[in-house]
């Protein structure tokens, strides 16, 4: 069931993404969601992969954007 949330929850943010700024952008998971050992209370780490031409530049953010608790 964590597995699927998971999965379905992926697919938003990455059409949502790719929508707002084109399917150069892609979403992949890191981390226990990754390696299989997540659960109930783990989080969802991401992370934005752009791919560029070669001689722009990208500037790399981070932001928690976890709920309350």
């Amino acid at each position: 069931m964590v597995r699927e949330k998971r999965q379905r929850t992926l697919a938003k943010i990455t059409s949502a993404v790719q929508s707002n700024f084109g399917s150069e952008y892609r979403i992949e998971v890191f981390g226990s969601t990754q390696y299989g050992v997540d659960g109930q209370t783990s989080d969802l780490d991401l992370v934005v992969i752009v791919s560029l031409p070669l001689g722009h530049r990208v500037i790399s953010t981070s932001q928690d954007v976890s709920g309350p608790g």
